[in-house]
């Protein structure tokens, strides 16, 4: 069977993206990431688009972990405060639902984390913490990986890897998270 159109390459082209800026990523950053989660009474989480969508992908996680998590947009609940931390997932880091979550995060003296692939964004600057994942930005990238795709695809994998160190801190297995999984069948 041959294929046809340009998948296997844009597969490729994904793969060896991701694990680029999976290999960009600041351990050290990521460490205080995870502490700080760690810490805090309630993790706010907010993104917008399909960064939304890996920012409610981990919510989900961290509340498998028993962890009290508050879904930013989605959750009535007071604002965050001083003991709670709030991360906001942005590729461009300029989003302005993004911006106005997090000063308003600052104003209540919470701690603010950030995930975005400019390092020098309105979002980077105002964070307490910023995981900068540093993007491919070639020729073949609005071909294969449009809109911020490979932040995106990158970004869930990180933070796939904070839920297991988050695992290993907290003294959870599958099994025990798998007794917080809402299972509707």
């Amino acid at each position: 069977m041959t294929e046809r159109g340009p998948r296997k390459k844009a597969l490729r082209y994904l793969s060896n993206g991701i694990h680029q800026t999976i290999d960009s990523i600041d351990c050290a950053l990521a460490d205080k990431l995870v502490d700080a989660i760690h810490k805090a009474e309630r993790v706010f989480i907010y993104g917008a688009g399909r960064s939304g969508f890996v920012a409610r992908c981990f919510a989900m996680r961290l509340g498998h972990l028993g962890l009290r998590v508050v879904r930013m947009s989605i959750d009535e609940v007071d604002a965050p405060g001083e003991r709670d931390m709030t991360i906001i997932v942005s590729g461009t880091g300029e989003t302005q639902s993004s911006i106005f979550y997090a000063q308003s995060s600052r104003d209540g003296g919470t701690l603010v984390a950030s995930i975005t692939e400019v390092a020098k964004s309105s979002l980077a600057r105002m964070s307490d913490i910023t995981i900068h994942l540093d993007t491919p930005n070639d020729e073949d990238r609005e071909v294969y990986a449009p809109m911020g795709t490979i932040f995106e695809d990158a970004c869930l994998i990180f933070l796939d890897t904070v839920v297991v160190d988050l695992m290993v801190r907290l003294e959870e297995t599958e099994g025990s998270m798998r007794k917080r999984h809402g299972q509707l069948y």
